[in-house]
């Protein structure tokens, strides 16, 4: 079953980094924070090795109604976008959101 996880977030991390070059995927605490307060965004990603951040957002996730999915670490999410790494992302399109809660059978 661990190897299905894997592979599911291996699935969900190619997403990102097609959410990335589509410019529909907003990484970064302020950038992320702005979005949902403003109610933007489809799915939001936290890293798994940033608590602090995971504390602050999975509640405002939920408090938006946007899924809220935690996976992998932060240096692994930054690379998938082929950048820095980030604990928070969040996805700004609907349907790149639903392929990404498809491929990795997320729960909202």
């Amino acid at each position: 079953m661990s190897e299905n996880k894997d592979f599911n977030e291996e699935r969900i991390k190619n997403w990102l980094g097609i959410a990335q070059k589509a410019g529909k995927l907003a990484a970064g605490t302020a950038q992320v924070e702005a979005l949902i307060k403003k109610n933007k965004g489809y799915l939001l990603i936290l890293a798994q090795d940033a608590p602090g951040l995971i504390k602050k957002f999975e509640p405002w996730g939920h408090d938006a109604d946007i899924p809220v999915q935690i996976l992998s670490t932060k240096e692994e999410l930054g690379q998938a976008i082929g950048g820095s790494p980030r604990g928070v992302m969040l996805v700004l399109d609907m349907n790149l959101a639903q392929a990404m809660i498809n491929a990795g059978k997320i729960n909202s």
